[in-house]
């Protein structure tokens, strides 16, 4: 038997990285008119122990000598300080939050507030936090400051919070909002905290942040934590200056405060799954603050923070998701599940993702998934049941047959909350059967909905089709930036015909009949035809023993294969792997501009087909289930020497590859995540 894990020891469901190099931090020094406190809140950042940051200090207008003193330090320490001084005030400090996130090249971004200071070892011990990959943001205890002295404490100011801060601990952002940061900002002050760099603040919390001006900070804790974790410590101290007659101390006097307050609650409302009794409490503590405060009366604090409106937003909640791989190696069922996580993110929904480390991951697949998305290396199977608790999932979404089966098995049945989507991306089809059948043991009493990308999905679940909800989603991919490789730095002709075969190197993917192929090719006709091999596997180990003509290049395993693609006149795929289904290199090679040459196995005839008829590509039948090389070699020697035909093919590519956006591919499952929540049944 597993044990529980308590709320606050969500770091033990985490497997923590451990950092070859230490990673850059990116400091953000946004200041205005602080010329009094620079020094020291400057020399506290460059005397930190942890010593690889850059520092980015921003100066927003000021008229109190502030340029000068950052300009002293940008001239002591270049090597690692850029100064960006306004010439016009910004207004809002989320544009100087913004220009300095657009500056920052760190993985980790620690914004410290210029009137503020911290202790030498704040860096050093907020960052071991974010060693877990979920963690997207680490903070650290706070000291209130006022004329040198201090008037307040972290725990004094979150002690009628049901959370312990006289420890560090590691907590799930659904336990930490529901216990405490739908009540109050626990991150009073943001020099206390460092975060993932997850790139610039997305326009829609920009637009809700314009309307505030007291709690847009906490808008963004809340939207940056969002399916992540979050990381306390008190070790070390943040020294937060509060100065007598600030605008937020006045702003909690007025109106806005209670409004703000609203707006906060709505967001919580409509991104977590927290309980309406949450939101009692803080309209208590409202009433209790307009009380002590004696600034505004009971009636208009009840009258601004509107139960009725948090309670639509309720309604309008989107469910959280967990997307689980086997591995973040290469694959059509590994990388999908990457890019619709990252698409899911962007269209709103709570989403983290689940490494279950069944084989060493890739570090170029791991880069794939952006960086607002949080990733949990999950440490064994077994616990699971916890990480679904702790995150509050309702849906949780799979990609491969040993994780589907695990993961029902966690679910145990259809009664526990959290719902189980299975994507069917051709394993089935390629397992022996016993291996199946256990599978299928497992999943079929438990899967709330299968998805499927090709009808031959279909095959080993025919005989209980009737009793379980089906769905037909096609892969997708995003557009991503094309910088097509030199031809010359690979010794390829200008004019030469050029493939690229992008997979795993094994054999039933195609690799040693594509040689022999464009051996045959170039042995045919006066063009010179090359061949680009990209990826590892037995193929390729097989392949850098033989002396291979100058025209076949193995690439070896690479990161990012469109830029071979787009430097090439078609992609190749002459596959006989029996689960291929809906292979994603088709869609990188349509979005890369190539036409495709390609099995016909699968869904790839309808991939490349469009409305009316008209292909991007040319298929070839399999002969007793292998590729036969001799038609292969005249598909390749025809599109070589016939530009009419070539052209024909190439001129459809951009509109059908524009059937393939991971956006559409998105909202389609989103309509199924939200249909199986609710226990719609999905229209096929």
């Amino acid at each position: 038997m597993v044990p529980d894990v308590r709320d606050n020891d969500f770091g033990a469901l985490d497997v923590p990285v451990t950092w070859k190099k230490p990673p850059l931090v990116s400091i953000i020094v946004p200041n205005y008119n602080h010329v009094r406190y620079l020094k020291e809140r400057l020399d506290s950042i460059y005397n930190q122990t942890y010593r690889h940051f850059e520092v980015i200090l921003l100066d927003d207008c000021s008229t109190d000598g502030s340029v000068e003193v950052l300009k002293e330090y940008a001239r002591k320490c270049p090597e690692n300080t850029r100064l960006v001084a306004n010439e016009h005030n910004s207004g809002k400090v989320f544009h100087q939050w913004n220009k300095g996130l657009e500056l920052a090249r760190g993985e980790f971004v620690w914004i410290a507030e210029s009137d503020d200071y911290c202790d030498r070892n704040f860096l050093e011990t907020v960052l071991q936090g974010l060693r877990h990959q979920s963690v997207m943001l680490s903070f650290a205890r706070s000291v209130f400051m006022q004329e040198g002295k201090q008037i307040w404490s972290q725990e004094e100011y979150l002690a009628d919070l049901p959370v312990a801060w006289n420890a560090p601990f590691i907590m799930s952002a659904h336990k930490l909002v529901s216990k405490a940061f739908a009540i109050k900002n626990v991150v009073p002050n943001v020099s206390s905290a460092v975060f993932r760099n997850i790139g610039t603040i997305p326009a829609d919390i920009i637009s809700q942040w314009e309307q505030m001006s007291l709690c847009g900070d906490w808008l963004f804790y809340l939207w940056l934590i969002k399916g992540g974790a979050v990381s306390y410590t008190n070790r070390v101290n943040n020294y937060y200056r509060i100065h007598p007659g600030s605008t937020s101390l006045k702003i909690q006097k007025t109106l806005d405060y209670y409004t703000e307050t609203l707006q906060i609650s709505c967001f919580v409302a409509r991104n977590y799954a927290v309980d309406a009794a949450v939101f009692e409490v803080v309209k208590k503590n409202l009433i209790q603050h307009c009380l002590e405060k004696q600034c505004i009366t009971v009636e208009e604090v009840e009258k601004a923070y509107s139960l009725d409106k948090i309670k639509e937003s309720m309604a309008g909640r989107q469910p959280n998701v967990l997307i689980c791989t086997y591995a973040m190696v290469q694959g059509g069922g590994e990388v999908f599940p990457i890019y619709l996580a990252n698409e899911l993110k962007r269209q709103g929904i709570a989403v983290t993702f689940v490494d279950f480390r069944g084989e060493r991951g890739e570090k170029e697949i791991r880069q794939k998934l952006d960086r607002n998305v949080p990733l949990l290396a999950l440490p064994h199977v077994l616990q699971l049941r916890n990480v679904m608790t702790m995150l509050g999932a309702d849906i949780i979404h799979t990609h491969h047959g040993t994780i589907d089966s695990a993961v029902a098995n966690a679910i145990g049945n259809r009664s526990f909350p959290c719902k189980q989507v299975v994507t069917l991306h051709g394993m089935y089809e390629a397992v022996p059967e016993e291996e199946l059948n256990k599978i299928l043991k497992a999943v079929l009493p438990v899967c709330s909905c299968f998805v499927y990308i090709a009808d031959k999905n279909l095959l080993p679940l025919k005989h209980v089709q009737s009793q379980i909800r089906l769905k037909k989603i096609g892969n997708g991919l995003p557009y991503l930036p094309l910088s097509p490789y030199s031809r010359a730095s690979l010794g390829i002709e200008e004019d030469a015909f050029c493939l690229s075969l992008v997979s795993r190197g094994f054999l039933y993917k195609g690799w040693m009949e594509a040689v022999e192929a464009v051996k045959r090719a170039n042995a045919t006709i006066q063009r010179p035809v090359h061949l680009l091999l990209v990826g590892d596997g037995e193929c390729y180990e097989a392949l850098k023993q033989q002396d291979l003509p100058p025209f076949i290049h193995l690439m070896g395993r690479q990161g990012y294969v469109r830029n071979y693609f787009a430097m090439s006149d078609a992609g190749l795929l002459p596959s006989y792997f029996k689960g291929e289904s809906f292979p994603l290199v088709v869609i990188e090679s349509l979005m890369s501009g190539a036409p495709i040459i390609a099995s016909d196995v699968g869904e790839i005839r309808n991939m490349i087909t469009d409305t009316d008829g008209g292909v991007a590509g040319a298929l070839f039948e399999l002969k007793d289930g292998k590729v036969p090389v001799d038609t292969l070699t005249d598909i390749i020697v025809r599109l070589a020497t016939d530009s009419s035909l070539y052209g024909e093919l190439k001129r459809r590519v951009a509109s059908i590859a524009r059937k393939f956006e991971i956006s559409c591919t998105a909202r389609q499952y989103i309509d199924v995540y939200n249909k199986v929540w609710k226990n719609v049944e999905p229209t096929a």
